[in-house]
């Protein structure tokens, strides 16, 4: 799942400290076991430098992953905007891609810091 968050073009990445990102949700497999879970990441616009994991979970359960950046902050603006990704561990797998993979988000918060 990719999301993107709008940031107000009167707000300069100068005037921000920190962004916040909270996901909560679930990403498993059927083949189970470390199949199972999700990845956080960021996207950083900087050329090559794509998108920065902020958390994880080896877990097929629900879970709230965390993360953000403090530093470089006009990298994570890209035309106004902020580009986060929940992404399940694994790709489908199995002949025929028999074992699926799944992801659900409850929610995702982003919180930016006034510098």
């Amino acid at each position: 799942h990719r999301f993107n968050f709008s940031i107000n073009s009167s707000i300069s990445a100068s005037d921000i400290s920190m962004i916040n990102v909270t996901w909560n949700g679930r990403g498993w497999h059927d083949s189970g076991g470390t199949y199972n879970g999700t990845y956080l990441y960021i996207w950083n616009g900087t050329a090559g430098a794509g998108y920065e994991e902020l958390d994880s979970t080896e877990d097929g359960t629900e879970k709230t992953l965390t993360g953000g950046v403090a530093s470089g902050i006009s990298n994570y603006i890209n035309a106004n905007n902020v580009t986060v990704l929940a992404e399940q561990r694994n790709a489908q797998t199995g002949e025929e891609d028999k074992y699926r993979s799944h992801i659900c988000t409850d929610y995702i918060k982003l919180v930016i810091t006034p510098a």
